[in-house]
């Protein structure tokens, strides 16, 4: 997609930034245009949230079993 040089300007927008864009849900006409870092990190903790409720929990050991144990 190319921007107008006046409009990259106003914005702060550098050679090399990246960015993902969506219409805002709130106003379909209106784009919004998203860091490529902030999605990253949003699929990253995602994917963490995911992996935590999938865990399952392990036993503990019985005395008999746990080597810390004289």
């Amino acid at each position: 997609m190319k921007l107008p040089t006046k409009l990259a300007r106003a914005l702060h927008l550098k050679p090399g930034d990246e960015f993902y864009w969506r219409h805002s849900d709130d106003d379909p006409d209106i784009l919004q245009l998203i860091p490529s870092e902030v999605v990253e990190r949003r699929y990253f903790q995602g994917e963490q949230a995911e992996q935590l409720a999938r865990a399952t929990a392990e036993p503990l050991p019985t005395p008999a079993e746990d080597p810390a144990v004289p």
